[in-house]
């Protein structure tokens, strides 16, 4: 009787110790709430990145300005800019026009009219020539293209030309959807559709604008847009002409 006795204390003593063996692991492969909180927030995820630079600045200027541009608006404008904004209302609009101490030459590389005929610079040699690159996405060239057209209207002439070049892909309909939208109508449609002039002339950022000189030179250069049809900027523009 004894002998069962302790056969029997035995196996259940057995049957406990396997049936903890059995169950241990089911209890110990999750972590514990609280383990488990600060494995997730250890290691948060990465905040969501910043935009880049670049679009910041298409924004204020319809793409990044390139080195050249930046490097051309901090230099200190000339004694010619400074007499011809002086005294003026607005003078903030003129601040970026920089006018070079030496005329540079100015860039070589076809470009075509709407319908696709070639074009050079050099076929406005004779005259003063504002040249201004634009394009259908970009917002300040919308901004700025009325006052062209005005400036046109009231200065343009056998001396002075207002042009207008559509740099990068701008497909025609947009061109002239573009135009009609804002109601110009006395600006060419010209295309500079491969940027290959624009490269040239290290325009990397939207609108620049170049005056070039009778002998096809540029003189001065203003990277952004402006009022151009504002009275510092005719004053600036017949100083400029003047040789003042």
């Amino acid at each position: 009787m004894k002998r069962s006795a302790l056969l029997y204390t035995a196996f259940g003593a057995g049957a406990i110790l396997a049936l903890g063996v059995v169950l241990w692991p089911r209890h110990t492969t999750d972590l514990p709430p609280t383990e488990t909180l600060s494995a997730v927030t250890e290691e948060p995820d990465e905040p969501e990145a910043e935009p880049a630079a670049e679009a910041v600045s298409a924004d204020a200027g319809a793409d990044a300005p390139p080195e050249d541009g930046i490097s051309a608006a901090a230099e200190t404008p000339s004694a010619e800019t400074i007499d011809a904004t002086a005294g003026t209302e607005g003078t903030s609009a003129l601040k970026k026009l920089v006018v070079h101490s030496t005329p540079k030459p100015a860039g070589t590389s076809e470009f075509t009219t709407f319908e696709g005929e070639p074009l050079h610079l050099s076929d406005w040699q004779g005259k003063w020539v504002l040249v201004n690159f634009w394009a259908t996405w970009c917002a300040p060239c919308r901004h700025e293209m009325p006052a062209l057209s005005q400036l046109q209207a009231d200065r343009g002439g056998e001396d002075f030309e207002v042009v207008t070049i559509a740099t990068t892909r701008n497909p025609p309909q947009a061109m002239q959807n573009f135009f009609d939208e804002i109601g110009v109508d006395n600006l060419p449609l010209h295309r500079d559709q491969g940027s290959t002039l624009s490269r040239e002339m290290s325009v990397l950022g939207l609108p620049v604008t170049v005056i070039l000189n009778p002998e096809g030179q540029e003189v001065a250069r203003l990277t952004g847009d402006a009022e151009w049809n504002s009275p510092e900027a005719r004053t600036a523009i017949e100083a400029l002409m003047s040789g003042g």
